[in-house]
């Protein structure tokens, strides 16, 4: 064998002999053991999680329909108490007109000039 080809073989097998010795330590057999367990335990939650699915997803169209149907009741109501309040205001404009029509004319009988300074107030 060449002389060089010595240093490169000699290093090779020191190598291999250290990384050999070294899977038989006890330190490496317990963190592979941790591994194995923790893999273990996370494959046994992951079926039990799937094993519950049914159940969750029945329970979750449940929930969608209860919360579907009292969304629904809010809105008639909120429906019905809009329709209430904008009713409410167009009978206020109509009962309040004839003093609406009654200030125009004192406005507008009076000074012109003022009614624009006056209006914005009266019917805001």
């Amino acid at each position: 064998m060449p002389r060089t080809l010595v240093y490169p073989c000699a290093l090779l097998a020191g190598l291999a002999l250290l990384i050999a010795a070294g899977c038989h330590d006890p330190r490496f057999d317990e963190a592979a053991a941790m591994r194995q367990a923790r893999i273990h335990d996370l494959l046994t939650r992951f079926a039990e999680h799937e094993r519950e699915g049914g159940a969750r997803l029945a329970d979750m169209g449940a929930r969608i329909q209860d919360e579907h149907q009292y969304r629904v009741e809010l809105l008639r109501r909120d429906d019905q108490r809009l329709r209430d309040w904008v009713n409410g205001d167009i009978q206020r404009w109509q009962a309040n007109q004839p003093a609406y029509r009654e200030e125009l004319r004192k406005l507008w009988q009076g000074n012109p000039q003022r009614a624009w300074e006056t209006i914005p107030p009266l019917l805001y």
